[in-house]
């Protein structure tokens, strides 16, 4: 399974690093990758060492990619946490439990919290442009 999600990861990289750009603009190229797990494989980080030479952004990298960055969607930001949290009062005690727990969560969610969700997300928006 690793090594069929490394390809998965791969194949598009490469095609495009190799076959769609010229070599001064691929030498100017940088590429992020998020702290998730398959995309912080030794063979990912190599590939990446070996093909953005010292360019790329990421756990592990050459540069870190700051937590709470504000490149970061609503949900990964702030929203998540905040349904974690709801959920996590108590331990859960079954799949099921866990599932009702986040539908709740979810269901609990005040209207207010959704649109300073939003509001927050263009702001930062505007800090990336």
């Amino acid at each position: 399974m690793r090594q069929r999600l490394s390809r998965v990861i791969k194949r598009p990289l490469t095609h495009f690093t190799y076959e769609e750009v010229d070599l001064e603009t691929r030498r100017r190229i940088s590429i992020q990758m998020d702290g998730a797990p398959p995309h912080f494989t030794r063979n990912i980080r190599h590939f990446l060492d070996q093909n953005f030479n010292g360019r790329w952004i990421g756990r592990g990298g050459p540069i870190a990619w700051p937590p709470r960055s504000p490149d970061l969607t609503s949900p990964d930001f702030y929203l998540w946490g905040y349904v974690k949290n709801l959920v996590f009062e108590r331990e859960p005690t079954t799949r099921e439990d866990m599932i009702e727990r986040i539908r709740m969560a979810c269901r609990a969610i005040p209207r207010a919290v959704l649109l300073r969700t939003v509001e927050h997300f263009a702001k930062r928006i505007k800090l990336c442009i």
